[in-house]
């Protein structure tokens, strides 16, 4: 019954009788006998009565159309009308049969003409599709999630040949090279085309071309406009027999804003590390030129004018100085020195040092300003963002051997997210931005990377200390902003400071007097500190002053002679970073048993920097060491002269 016979053959008889009509019955297909001119049901059975939800009575009354309802009764009869007229033995069509419950699932009739009681009659055996639909439809989905996958993935996913030939790549990748379609980048050679250096994929393939899968393979491919990018490969080798890889596929992962982050935090650490560094060498050095300075300034308070030594201990004292210039601007860098922070009108600042400016860089170089339209203020130290503004200026003249121009300018910025620059991110905020551009040399990027690293200079021996850029650096970061360099060899370099813009007026800047020796003292001070050497001669220093001096070699001690002296007590003078008890914790501790004595600090750090347990605060006089015996003395009689 489900064979074709061919025309000669003649109609089939079902006979649903005896042995054939019980298999017929009990098949696994759906069969139905129709009337070839009605096309009422005649026969339906066991298996089609089953799925369909209907009894034999019911279907008897049924047609085909009323188990599709979509289909009109002309295109049925149509269809039906080569069997009728038998110029066409079997008909095989899909369509769709609707259960009683309503529920619709796919089938395949395959039609024939039979006779059927002695009359014309159509059998149909029909096949439910409802499971070649699912796994079509599964398919499908898998298709299109793999297309969509494809399509919208965030990394690029690409096919090359041997030669380096591409032939598939994805939106992704099309992006990624900077390209506008993907016919372009169809169009390219991997080896010739792509990577920044064409011998570097043979390598790799040497390297991974044995493997069946590549995993973290970062390599330099270029884009469209030329710049260069870095990326992570992924991917495996597609074989034909044992010659070795025939295709490629790979995924590709744009790294290079990620390594450049990586190097900015390690930038910043090594800053950080070296900062902490040059900050604890200064301190240690502070201490010693102490005495060297207080010992020289004692030297030449006994030896007359005339004295052959004088010469030799004035070299001394100069050599020192010298020294704790360079110690101070290791602080600097280390954000570890003094601050007097006052509102700053920028513009101000930058005109009232164009004087010094002109006379420091020579007349081979024109230096211009351009100031933003209402420029706000900032609150830094004018002498330190002075000397940032000197050593930029300083270092743009010496980029300019053959002369050139200098640019500085500022206005302001507002900063709405965090923008990444090689130094470090930018957070947002309103900022002054000031910029110092020049038209000099410019610099590689190993110079850029290590341009505010302290002793690093490319100038020649003795031309520099390369604590320049280092101590702008650690200014502008104690000053709680950011600078940014952007420079390219022959190209010159920009600098851009970014300080925190603050709405109030700006203060008036006070320039420090010259030192002299204050008037001789007659109180008594209260000296301590740990260290033996420069205890011993800031106390000659005082006893030269006619002071009287109560030496303590540490925090503890000190604490007993407050309290075991009966006699007054006029100063305190302290180091603030001691082994046990600090300077900071003494001054308290003193001043809860004797609020009267006055105080003053000490240290080689800065007031609250690195060392001291806690911070100093800004009520409590302090003294940077090293010093000289004339600030030594004009401090504390600016101190014992307070109210």
């Amino acid at each position: 019954m489900t064979g074709h016979p061919d025309h000669a053959s003649g109609p089939l008889t079902p006979d649903l009788s005896g042995v054939l009509g019980h298999i017929l019955e009990d098949s696994l297909h759906e069969i139905y006998v129709l009337d070839a001119e009605t096309l009422r049901f005649l026969h339906v059975n066991r298996g089609a009565r089953t799925n369909l939800g209907y009894t034999m009575d019911e279907l008897a009354k049924m047609t085909p159309l009323d188990l599709n309802p979509d289909r009109r009764a002309e295109e049925l009869h149509t269809m039906m009308e080569p069997l009728r007229q038998e110029t066409q033995h079997r008909l095989a069509f899909e369509t769709v049969h609707r259960r009683k419950d309503s529920t619709v699932y796919p089938v395949l009739i395959h039609l024939e003409r039979c006779e059927y009681r002695d009359r014309p009659a159509f059998v149909a055996i029909i096949r439910d599709l409802t499971e070649r639909q699912e796994a079509e439809d599964a398919l499908r989905r898998s298709e299109e999630r793999y297309r969509s996958f494809v399509l919208n993935a965030v990394y690029g996913i690409y096919r090359s040949d041997l030669s380096g030939a591409l032939l598939q790549v994805n939106p992704a990748m099309v992006h990624m090279l900077g390209y506008d379609s993907e016919a372009e980048v169809l169009a390219l050679n991997l080896a010739k085309d792509v990577y920044a250096r064409a011998e570097e994929r043979a390598e790799l393939i040497a390297r991974f071309g044995n493997e069946e899968q590549f995993h973290d393979v970062e390599t330099r491919w270029r884009r469209k406009d030329g710049s260069v990018i870095t990326v992570r490969l992924a991917g495996r080798c597609l074989r034909d027999g044992p010659s070795g890889p025939r295709e490629f596929e790979g995924m590709v992962q744009d790294v290079t804003e990620r390594d450049r982050l990586e190097q900015q935090i390690r930038q910043k650490r090594r800053l950080e590390v070296v900062g902490r560094l040059s900050g604890g060498v200064a301190h240690d050095f502070n201490n010693l030129l102490t005495v060297i300075l207080s010992s020289t300034d004692l030297l030449l308070a006994d030896l007359s004018e005339d004295d052959t030594h004088r010469q030799e201990v004035s070299e001394i004292r100069v050599a020192a100085l010298r020294a704790a210039d360079l110690t101070r601007q290791l602080l600097a860098f280390g954000r570890q020195q003094q601050l007097r922070p006052q509102v700053i009108d920028v513009p101000h600042l930058i005109e009232r040092i164009r004087a010094m400016v002109t006379r420091i860089i020579g007349e081979d170089v024109q230096f211009h300003t351009s100031f933003g339209s209402d420029t706000g203020s900032v609150r830094a130290d004018p002498g330190q963002m002075e000397q940032v503004l000197l050593n930029l200026i300083i270092n743009a003249r010496d980029a300019m051997p053959g002369g050139g121009s200098i640019t500085v300018s500022c206005s302001n910025i507002d900063v709405d997210h965090e923008t990444s620059t090689l130094q470090e991110p930018i957070l947002p905020g309103r900022y002054v931005r000031i910029e110092v551009r020049d038209t000099g040399q410019g610099m590689d990027q190993k110079t850029r990377n290590h341009a505010f690293d302290p002793f690093y200079t490319t100038k020649e021996l003795g031309k520099g200390t390369g604590l320049g850029l280092a101590t702008v650096y650690g200014i502008v970061k104690q000053s709680d902003g950011f600078v940014t360099l952007d420079s390219e060899p022959d190209h010159g370099a920009l600098f851009a400071i970014y300080l925190p813009r603050v709405d109030e007026s700006a203060d008036e800047v006070v320039t420090a007097g010259p030192d002299g020796s204050g008037p001789p003292g007659g109180e008594t001070v209260l000296l301590v500190e740990d260290d033996n050497a420069v205890r011993s001669v800031i106390r000659h220093l005082l006893e030269q002053q006619a002071y009287r001096v109560l030496p303590a070699t540490s925090g503890e001690q000190a604490l007993e002679l407050v309290q075991q002296h009966a006699g007054q007590i006029d100063i305190l003078v302290t180091d603030l970073v001691m082994p046990g008890l600090g300077g900071v914790q003494l001054v308290e501790q003193i001043l809860a048993i004797r609020p009267q004595i006055k105080t003053l600090c000490v240290s080689g750090y800065a007031s609250g920097a690195v060392g001291s347990r806690r911070p100093l605060g800004d009520t409590v006089p302090f003294l940077q060491k090293p010093f000289t015996a004339a600030e030594l003395a004009n401090k504390l009689r600016e101190v014992l002269g307070q109210s």
